[in-house]
């Protein structure tokens, strides 16, 4: 199964994973309404100074409005994303989880060095997602789709390489 899985995701990474891996997350677009989209959370925080009611702005959000949104809106479904995947690994998920342990100071910068950092060059991609290919699996398909959703962004689109991709949350190594 490995033989097969490694060039399917090597595939996917190459159309939709690489991202920029130092900028802040891109001014969020508008998705498009769908069936499989939930209804906006009546609890998400207001979109900052001056937004209308509703909409959703990541940039103009206050260090407060961000927090607020992230323990209540993306913690508790990413944590049933990650629960889901791996129900003892992830059980005790905290913010240091994805933002590592700059988080227990109030520094939630991404991307976070402490995660396992991404190739360079697409190429060598086969190899590394080779070692762990169910863990690629799932952020490919399930983590990243996932944030770029409660974000409001689209997925990275290598066309226009913008939108949410790996590379918002992983460093890239420079080599």
């Amino acid at each position: 199964m490995k033989h097969t899985l490694v060039p399917a995701l090597l595939a996917l990474a190459v159309s939709s994973c690489a991202g920029s891996p130092s900028a802040p997350p891109a001014a969020p677009a508008e998705p498009a309404p769908s069936a499989a989209a939930p209804a906006p959370s009546a609890e998400a925080p207001a979109a900052g100074a001056g937004a209308e009611p509703g909409a959703f702005n990541w940039d103009k959000m206050t260090k407060e409005e961000r927090g607020k949104y992230m323990k209540e809106v993306v913690m508790p479904k990413m944590k049933e994303v990650f629960t889901a995947f791996d129900a003892k690994k992830y059980a005790d998920m905290k913010c240091n989880t994805c933002h590592g342990s700059a988080a227990a100071t109030g520094a939630f910068t991404m991307p976070n060095p402490e995660l396992p950092q991404l190739p360079a060059d697409m190429s060598k991609f086969k190899e590394w997602a080779s070692k762990k290919p169910e863990m690629t699996k799932f952020m490919l398909e399930h983590v990243k789709p996932e944030m770029a959703k409660l974000l409001h962004e689209p997925e990275y689109s290598p066309e226009t390489k913008t939108g949410f991709g790996c590379g918002e949350c992983h460093t890239t190594a420079t080599k």
